[in-house]
């Protein structure tokens, strides 16, 4: 059963809105004052006047995605400064703005720690920089225009009058991993193609190795021979391909107001996106596009923010990461991911994290056009996460079948998490989520997940599945102990959604417990509370669709009495644990539960605020 919390309505909120949110845990996150709150949409009588003017004041609208590159004004610093610049030189000692360094793997050498790298305006060919354990910042000057770009000039001699052919001595590997089960959509013959060929501004589209006729807007290499052979006249333009395979790699770093862009980084290679930054590193403001696999990879660590960051057109991922603990990502653009077509399993999403204990906050992104992905994948002992306040959209430019955004947000192998004798949740609340071929949200082996106040519109919106697997503790130290984080699909919490099927499984809740599980659980005993989700009918839809403990069998409901009256061997009966919900065409207004302690803690949301069902936030503002 739902842990049950006493809520006194008018008491000034127990968390500050711009101060230090915390679990419980020892475990804090501190917003940034970029993170503006928004105006809620709710019941707020019998609040106190304070608190009103404190909602009133604090929230406001959120803007998602870094701002143009060369509009950042970051002060220089008057000490520990390192200058880069296109004109400068190496052996320049480079703490004078007339006698910059000339590339950023030198700039780093000099920096002294906690100094700052402030780098001049222009576009620098550079990459592959193994900067290590670095505590520094690298900014750019104020008002200054700075790309990284992996592409250079391209100044082979073509041959032929169409298609052209022209000597190519780059050569990626083409491997999806060693030893992985990484796999492609069947008869994809370019998913691990890598290189990148632009003319002018446009970027061609590979082909498969060894092809000799490539159409208008179209490359092929052969690696075999040595050459590049393209569809499109190069006479009078200019050729780019890319020839580095990513920026940086180091830990400690702040990145902020750099553009980052055209990187060929090989699924195979030990760094797999174009920005690598490990334990107590920020990168904020940045925009990272156009990498052929990843374009961030972050964790390694505490301390590790990401913040008003626009990630888009990618190969692959587009954020990838690995013990984040205590980490925040907010305020980001996530779009036009898994341009290669992958397969949604085991990694394409948005953005994934995974073997995370010690709590992970995400929360107002933008995340879109994930074609075939997760929007939010969290996966493998992922514990104590919020996520709150993002827009989840599935839809793709690529088209419909087959490249819909698989879950909105899927949370696998990730329960709320035991820690030092004490049972935790995770958080998924006021997310807006929309066109998701598979779910809405997908709880997979995970327990203690509190689902309140989403807008979900999905195949399934809330999609709960026990699978054969459990943690048995072999691994503790990735992936915790047996008790910290069982695997098991239970203690689900689905409070205050909007819960809208879409015309194709037209299902608002399925519980499933494969045959082969290991932990046997009913669907409907997967749940702890049902309390007031509106649940609008669509068509001949299933409403509920719940198996037995042994996978074998299934309870098919239509309405909210067929759902209370589920029987035991499905889990039910499910009354005791439902309360106030609806079921209509049009949405109830003003009538969700009053936010909880907890919920209020991990949110920053007003203790005892009434909201609509549905996600609380308006939409967010999408920086240009």
């Amino acid at each position: 059963m739902g842990r049950s919390l006493s809520v006194t309505v008018g008491t000034t909120p127990s968390v500050p809105f711009a101060g230090v949110v915390s679990d419980g845990a020892g475990i804090a996150d501190a917003p940034s004052a970029a993170v503006a709150r928004v105006r809620p949409i709710g019941d707020m009588a019998g609040l106190s006047d304070s608190v009103v003017a404190a909602i009133q004041e604090a929230f406001e609208s959120v803007t998602a995605g870094a701002d143009p590159i060369g509009s950042a004004t970051y002060p220089v610093p008057g000490s520990n400064v390192i200058f880069l610049a296109t004109t400068g030189s190496d052996s320049n000692p480079g703490a004078t703005i007339g006698a910059p360094k000339a590339t950023l793997a030198a700039a780093l050498a000099a920096v002294p720690a906690g100094g700052t790298i402030v780098v001049r305006g222009g576009v620098y060919h550079q990459g592959e920089i193994e900067a290590g354990a670095k505590n520094c910042t690298i900014q750019p000057y104020p008002g200054e225009t700075v790309w990284f770009d992996g592409a250079t000039t391209f100044t082979g001699s073509w041959s032929g009058s169409g298609p052209w052919t022209a000597p190519y001595a780059i050569t990626y590997d083409r491997q999806l991993g060693k030893g992985s089960n990484i796999s492609v959509w069947s008869g994809a013959a370019t998913r691990t193609i890598v290189d990148q060929v632009w003319i002018d501004n446009t970027k061609l589209t590979p082909i498969a190795d060894g092809s000799t006729t490539p159409a208008a807007g179209q490359f092929a290499v052969n690696q075999a021979a040595d050459t590049l052979t393209i569809g499109s006249n190069p006479a009078g333009k200019t050729v780019r391909i890319v020839d580095l395979k990513f920026l940086l790699a180091g830990s400690g770093i702040t990145l902020r107001g750099i553009g980052v862009r055209r990187y060929a980084q090989a699924m195979v290679e030990y760094r797999g996106a174009a920005v690598c930054l490990g334990a107590g590193s920020t990168i904020e403001q940045c925009v990272i596009e156009h990498c052929s696999i990843d374009a961030l990879s972050i964790g390694g660590g505490t301390g590790c923010v990401v913040r008003r960051c626009t990630v888009q057109d990618t190969g692959h991922s587009g954020v990838m990461g690995d013990n984040m603990a205590g980490g925040i990502v907010e305020q980001c653009i996530i779009r036009r991911c898994n341009r290669n077509d992958f397969d949604a399993e085991p990694t394409t999403a948005g953005f994934k994290m995974t073997r995370t204990f010690a709590g992970l906050t995400i929360r107002f992104n933008h995340i879109e056009d994930v074609a075939d992905g997760s929007g939010i994948w969290l996966d493998t002992t992922v514990s104590r996460t919020k996520i709150y306040g993002n827009t989840i959209i599935g839809t793709s430019a690529l088209g419909t079948t087959g490249y819909r955004m698989k879950n909105g947000i899927e949370i696998e192998g990730s329960d709320g998490g035991v820690y030092s004798g004490t049972q935790y949740w995770s958080y998924v609340v006021g997310n807006r989520i929309t066109d998701c071929r598979q779910a809405g949200v997908l709880i997979f082996d995970s327990g203690y997940q509190r689902i309140w106040n989403n807008s979900i519109t999905a195949a399934v919106c809330v999609y709960l599945w026990q699978d054969y697997r459990e943690n048995t503790g072999g691994n503790p130290g990735s992936e915790g102990t047996a008790t910290q984080s069982p695997w098991h699909t239970d203690h689900i919490e689905l409070v205050n959604n909007a819960l809208i099927p879409d015309s194709v499984y037209l299902t608002q809740l399925r519980g499933q417990c494969n045959s082969d599980a290991a932990y046997k659980i009913a669907g409907g005993a997967m749940l702890s509370r049902i309390t007031n989700n509106w649940w609008r009918p669509q068509g001949s839809g299933l409403m509920a669709y719940l198996s037995d403990a042994a996978g074998s069998s299934w309870s098919n409901r239509s309405t909210l009495a067929g759902l209370e009256s589920t029987g035991a061997t499905y889990g039910g009966p499910l009354a005791a644990i439902m309360d106030g919900n609806y079921q209509s065409d049009s949405a109830p207004s003003g009538r969700g539960v009053p936010i909880e302690a907890d919920v209020a803690a991990a949110t920053g949301l007003p203790l005892g605020y009434v909201p609509e069902i549905g996600s609380i936030w308006p939409e967010l503002t999408l920086a240009s």
